[in-house]
Parts: structure tokens; C-alpha cells; sequence
């Protein structure tokens, strides 16, 4: 297979999870509907058939879940023929893909290949704001110290009104409408607003909020540089790899990470926080916002807390075969308590973790229930040099002997963000970890 361009499985989420509408430059959007020539529509058929041959043969479940993929080829192949434009025959190599109702499928334009080499890639500069859907608005839940959001005087709690030229309320119920049914619904409202912050090195955007005082205000805030380092894995897009360690208050150690990638430097600094953090009473591990990875890595740091001799965590499905994920513990194993942070964007090898560290009695969840979004997916180029992400493996639970995937991995304790004190600079799920561990501590 002469395309194939990564052959290992990941546990992450690269793309989003469906289709979702996204603001692009008109320069992209000029070159996506320019009129292809008849060697580049018959690259797009070859990658058509490429894509429904290889879901065919390759998704872990023989039976495709149920979908009729014959009759799909059928419906949508006269339409990728027809195509006159890369957009027009993306959206239909898309429509392909949601079909499996899925995490995990997704098409990456040529033009992000072409940016693999750049430690700035393009539209991957940030505000240095993170939000959330709470109570039916979206909300800052986190501003990064030192970054542009900061500098302009953003608050966590302040409600996202209008970005650009978009009301993000309505396009809220809009999206929220069109995905009523969808498993991933959640995830998806807060990527597709996620989406909307991010933009090119020199460039900036006007957002609309409404304050602590409950006044609109406008903010214009440059996208600048995000933190850590850039990492590549294979033919992935440049992205950038971070992971935090302190000691806060109450004889506490904290972890927290981006993605489960980069483990030359990510593990390293993980190891030596577990070493310094031998004799704390606690320690939180939070993965909330964090994109997935590399599943070797989850059962990596588990072995710094687990007690006993190797035991198995879960089971990775592919078409012929189940591979068991062992945990082995180390020679002198965290023995105090442990927390781990989820939410809703905590997605795929960060579930993997959770789901292991709940199974196994490892630690105690906080936050709100994970994605769902779980596949193991591999990548390759497809003829018309666009990416083809798409899920070649299931993980199943050792507890509950189901998979996660649409389900996600709900927290033993479950704790919303509340505006009134994210307005205060108060994280609650923090401060719930807090308090779990100085009761159970001793």
C-alpha cells in the first residue's frame, strides 16, 4: 500500500468529530472551489473508492455497525464523479464517513501537509482562551497566565456573545439542532466554538462578551504563539505538546497535560513529578481538554500507581485480533490517593486512562462524563493528497465488558462549572479534588 503514510493505531482526535460549518480564509476558501481539472476529479474517485475499500476491510467490526455500505457507494460515488470543486468533493467523501456515526472518520485537506515542517503552522495560533457549554451559554473556563486573552483582560466566566461576525448563541442552537441525536453532541458544541479561536501568527479577532457586570463588551484579542513545544507523530499536522507539574496546597502534587504524545519529553517530566511527589498525600492528574494519544503511554503512568503485579485494563479490538492492555506496575508505586480530572473534551487515549484508572480502583474521577470518542484510528494519504483519518480499533472495558465509544466514561463524582464562580476565579472541580483527597487521605 504505497499511500499508507502512518501504521500504528492512535487514540486521538485530530479533526472534528462530524461535519461541523467552520469560518476559513477567503484565500482557502477561493482555492477549495476553484473548478478541478479531469485529472483531479478522477484523483478525488480514486480516493473515494480508496476510502469506502478501506473502511470495507479494515473497521473493526465486520458487520459496519449495521450500515448498508454498499447501498452508501450506490448513493454518493455519481456524486463524487460530478464534483467540480475539492469542497464539493470533501463534503461528499464526508458524508461517506458520517455515515458510520463514528468518532474517528475524518478528511484532512492537502494544505495542512503541506505545513508539517512549520514550527508555526498556519490557524494553529491561539487567544489562550478554553470554554465550555455551561448551563446553555459558552463560557470562559480558563484563561492561559501570559497569554493574549490575559494581556486584553478576559475573565474565566465572562459568556461569549459574537466572535468575528458570528452570534455564537444562535449558531449554538443551530448546531445543537442539527446534532440532537448525535453521540458526540457535547464535545462537538464546545470544538466548534474552540475552532472559532484559533487563527494565523499577526492576525487577531473581535469578540463580543458579556462581563462579570453582565455589560457587553468588546475585546479584540491576537492570536499568538500557544504554549509548549511543537511536536509531529508521523504525518500528523504539527501541534503543540505541554504538561504542567507543581505542588499546591495541602501537602498536593498536580500533572496536568495536553495529549498523550511526544513521550521522549512528556514521560521524562511525568516520571520525575512522581518522584517528587512520593510523599504527598495526594496527587491530581488532570486531563481535562486533553486530545488523546498514544494508549501505551496511559498504561505507562498507571504503573506508578498501581500495587500489585501486572493486571489488564482493557482490551484493544482490531478486525482479527484482541490485544490486552497490561498494566506493570513500578518497583516502588505512588501509594496515596488520586485524582483524576475529566470532562467533556477529554477525548479518546485520555479516556483510555480514565476508564483504566477507574477499572482498576486507581483513583477516584472528577468532573463531568468524558467524549465518547475512543476508536483507535490510523492515517494515510490519500491519491488526491488529502489525510484520511479513520478507526481500525474498539476498546472495551474490563469492568463493565462494553465499549466506550458514544458512552464516554462517567466520573464517580460529578461536578459542573457554575458561572457565578468562574466569575469568582474558582475551579470547582479543582477544589472538589481538593477536598476529596484531605478527607480521604488519611
Amino acid at each position: 500500500m504505497s499511500n499508507k503514510i502512518l501504521s500504528v493505531t492512535i487514540f486521538i482526535a485530530l479533526t472534528c468529530l462530524v461535519a461541523v460549518p467552520v469560518d476559513i480564509s477567503a484565500q482557502q476558501q477561493s482555492k477549495s472551489n476553484q473548478r478541478l481539472t479531469a485529472e483531479q476529479r478522477k484523483k478525488n474517485v480514486e480516493s473515494f473508492d480508496y476510502i469506502w475499500k478501506t473502511v470495507r476491510d479494515h473497521y473493526w467490526d465486520p458487520k459496519l455497525g449495521g450500515v448498508d455500505w454498499e447501498a452508501q457507494k450506490k448513493r454518493l460515488r455519481p456524486q463524487i464523479e460530478k464534483a467540480q470543486t475539492m469542497e464539493a468533493s470533501r463534503t461528499i467523501m464526508r458524508r461517506l464517513l458520517n455515515s458510520m456515526k463514528v468518532s474517528h472518520f475524518g478528511i484532512i485537506p492537502s494544505d495542512a501537509y503541506k505545513k508539517l515542517d512549520s514550527d508555526r503552522p498556519r490557524g494553529q495560533q491561539t487567544t489562550g482562551m478554553n470554554v465550555r457549554i455551561v448551563d446553555g451559554q459558552v463560557l470562559v473556563t480558563e484563561i492561559v497566565k501570559g497569554s493574549s486573552a490575559d494581556k486584553q483582560g478576559v475573565k474565566t466566566g465572562w459568556q461569549i456573545i459574537k466572535i468575528g461576525d458570528t452570534d455564537i448563541p444562535k449558531r449554538y442552537r443551530e448546531i445543537s439542532r442539527e446534532l440532537a441525536n448525535h453521540r458526540h453532541r457535547r464535545t462537538i458544541l464546545v470544538d466548534a466554538v474552540q475552532g472559532r479561536l484559533r487563527g494565523k501568527q499577526g492576525e487577531s479577532v473581535d469578540i463580543v462578551f458579556l462581563n462579570g457586570e453582565d455589560k457587553q463588551t468588546q475585546v479584540t484579542i491576537p492570536f499568538d504563539q500557544p504554549k509548549g513545544k511543537p511536536a509531529q507523530f508521523g504525518h500528523i499536522p504539527n501541534f503543540h505538546i505541554w504538561i504542567e507539574t507543581s505542588k499546591i496546597k495541602d501537602n498536593v502534587g498536580y500533572i496536568r497535560f495536553n495529549a498523550f504524545m511526544d513521550p521522549a519529553s512528556l514521560m521524562p517530566k511525568f516520571n520525575q513529578a512522581m518522584k517528587d511527589f512520593r510523599e504527598m498525600d495526594g496527587i491530581i492528574i488532570d486531563v481535562r481538554g486533553n486530545g488523546g494519544g498514544m494508549g501505551e503511554m496511559a498504561t505507562a503512568m498507571m504503573g506508578w500507581l498501581l500495587p500489585e503485579n501486572k493486571q489488564q485494563m482493557g482490551t484493544v479490538i482490531l478486525r482479527d485480533t484482541k490485544l490486552k492492555m497490561i498494566v506493570r506496575p513500578r518497583a516502588e508505586p505512588y501509594r496515596g490517593k488520586v485524582v483524576v480530572l475529566i470532562d467533556e473534551m477529554s477525548i479518546s487515549a485520555a479516556e483510555f486512562f480514565a476508564s483504566g484508572m477507574k477499572d482498576l480502583k486507581l483513583g477516584h474521577l472528577i468532573g463531568t462524563r468524558t467524549a465518547g470518542a475512543v476508536l483507535g484510528s490510523f492515517i494515510e494519504k490519500l491519491p488526491n493528497g488529502d489525510g484520511f483519518q479513520y478507526a481500525r480499533a474498539n476498546y472495551i472495558s474490563k469492568s463493565t465488558g462494553k465499549t466506550l465509544e458514544g458512552i464516554g466514561v462517567p466520573p464517580h463524582q460529578e461536578i459542573q462549572h457554575r458561572r457565578d464562580a468562574l466569575l469568582q476565579g474558582r475551579d470547582l472541580q479543582l477544589e472538589s479534588a481538593l477536598d476529596w483527597i484531605k478527607k480521604n487521605a488519611k
